[in-house]
């Protein structure tokens, strides 16, 4: 204790005490960023946010085959869907930059169509109502730019790996398979892919079947995802890889490593089913995919990608007994293992309800890390992660976390500190047991922020817009001044708090809980009080001073 008291609260920041004391800023109400801090302004594009939806997709089988050295792609998109409304005479996909050679009916017929670099749009024979289901069958190639990538070595390094796989999120998957490419639709997925014979395939659900074609040095692998998912969490990937397996549980575990690699790949992600098996308990809904995969990549953008039961990887998270003396895995693993509830089983309905994925990522990988490195470790990290969000704000402006242009530190920490808070608010069993119940509900849906407080006042039977009005669809945070007085002779000490900030049409007066905690000669005591105005005084009898 450095203080006479000190105030647990919500995200403030301290611009004046009156009084020579110290305060300490590790709250209750924050939590640790995983990812790289930087304001990186997602979707610049407002087009891209929805692209236009007539059809509800209900599956997509893929057939793949690859010309490594073109880095092109030649497929077959086999699309069932059903019509949303009535009468639908045309169906309007996503297909950036694709040569399209066919696209036929289920009775093998040709249907019209047109492309304008962006949009494949198909032209029926006759209009379908909501009740029909049809499949089209799209024959195309494409040599993309984005979404589907070739690693190769080349001049600039000649180590690097031979590889191709395929990064989603959060518009790209359009780039090599015509799709709705918005996360709002939801459809099984299959995948057929041919690679060379040294290669080994991972997709999307469970194995099917792989055959060899020796006399073309070839191998089809056949993968299917038999519970909905969204369009850009279908993945390929495939190189020279060793898998090394964990069956001895409820569902299988594997990790796609580097074949020199392989010996120490129980020691890196030896954590996965343990993690998985507290991201149960935690969210109280059972791992819903058919298995879970890790597979590491060469020259990957991120750290890691969600995709479902397939997590795409880093190759830094590859290292040896003596790196792991300094490093450990088990953090992404969590991250992206809660994703396979959060983003992968509930869904963001469009992306600027992003923070539905990653800010409850981020809140479930710390509550499972808590328990193997203990508050503290929590707290330290929290107080890193406060600073960047600060500092985020002051150098790129203030945005609400549900916006076209909100960024990462918003999307991340942010949103997982605003869960923080509000476990704070309703109680962190509370909080959990009501996002259980939200899970249960909207399974397999994609969801809004609305949904999250609609289910979340009916399971608790609190008014919670307050909380999200200021936190989620506003901007800033409190900064505070806090000044005491100390009457000897009348023994009440007043505290009073005021807020400081600067406001706006998105920026108002904050309303938080916080504890204040007070010492005195006879021991510490601590009084919870809720702030609600500009300028609060809260009053305290005691019959021995605080120790200053």
């Amino acid at each position: 204790m450095t203080g006479p008291f000190r105030i647990f609260g919500a995200a403030f920041s301290f611009t004046r005490i009156s009084k020579p004391m110290k305060i300490r800023h590790s709250l209750l109400l924050i939590i640790v960023l995983s990812t790289p801090v930087r304001a990186q302004v997602l979707f610049d594009n407002a087009e891209s946010l929805r692209p236009p939806r007539t059809a509800d997709i209900l599956h997509y089988a893929l057939d793949l085959r690859f010309d490594e050295p073109r880095k092109s792609v030649d497929g077959i998109s086999r699309i069932t869907l059903t019509p949303l409304a009535a009468p639908v005479d045309s169906i309007v996909l996503d297909g950036i930059a694709m040569t399209i050679r066919s696209v036929t009916d289920q009775g093998g017929s040709t249907l019209r169509h047109s492309t304008d670099g962006r949009f494949l749009t198909v032209h029926l024979d006759q209009p379908l109502d909501p009740a029909d289901t049809i499949s089209i069958t799209v024959s195309y190639s494409c040599t993309p730019e984005r979404g589907l990538h070739f690693i190769q070595p080349d001049s600039s390094d000649r180590t690097r790996r031979w590889q191709i796989w395929t990064q989603g999120e959060e518009s790209d998957n359009r780039y090599w398979f015509p799709c709705y490419d918005a996360p709002d639709d939801k459809a099984t997925s299959e995948v057929r892919a041919t690679v060379r014979s040294s290669y080994t395939l991972l997709s999307n659900g469970e194995l099917v079947d792989m055959s060899e074609d020796t006399a073309n040095g070839t191998r089809t692998f056949h993968w299917r995802q038999s519970l909905p998912h969204s369009s850009y969490l279908i993945m390929i990937a495939t190189g020279t890889y060793a898998i090394v397996s964990d069956d001895d549980g409820r569902f299988p575990i594997s990790h796609y490593v580097y074949p020199d690699d392989s010996a120490y790949a129980h020691v890196i992600y030896g954590a996965t089913r343990r993690i998985l098996e507290r991201m149960e308990e935690l969210t109280g809904f059972p791992y819903p995919w058919e298995k879970y995969s890790h597979i590491i990549l060469d020259d990957f953008m991120w750290g890691g990608m969600e995709n479902t039961s397939a997590v795409t990887l880093n190759d830094v998270y590859l290292y040896d007994a003596r790196a792991a003396l300094d490093f450990s895995a088990d953090a992404v693993i969590a991250h992206e293992a809660a994703h396979q509830w959060w983003g992968d089983l509930v869904t963001c309905a469009d992306w600027t309800h992003l923070w539905l994925n990653e800010g409850f990522a981020n809140y479930y990988e710390t509550l499972v890390k808590r328990a193997d490195t203990g508050r503290d470790a929590d707290l330290f990290e929290a107080s890193q992660w406060v600073r960047s969000i600060k500092a985020v704000e002051v150098r790129s402006g203030r945005r609400p976390v549900v916006s076209e242009e909100s960024y990462t530190v918003n999307l991340y920490s942010k949103g997982a500190w605003a869960l923080r808070m509000l476990a704070r608010i309703l109680g962190e069993d509370e909080l959990l047991e009501g996002l259980s119940i939200f899970l249960r509900d909207h399974a397999f849906e994609p969801v809004t922020t609305e949904d999250l407080i609609a289910s979340l006042e009916k399971t608790t039977g609190e008014d919670l817009h307050w909380f999200f009005d200021q936190w989620i669809y506003g901007t800033g945070i409190p900064e505070l001044a806090i000044s005491t007085d100390w009457s000897q002779t009348r023994k009440l000490l007043r505290i009073t708090i005021e807020q400081e900030q600067e406001t706006d049409s998105l920026t108002g007066i904050f309303r938080f809980p916080v504890d204040i905690e007070i010492t005195t000669s006879s021991g510490r005591n601590v009084h919870s009080v809720d702030v609600r105005e500009q300028s609060e005084v809260f009053r305290s009898y005691w019959m021995n001073g605080p120790r200053w």
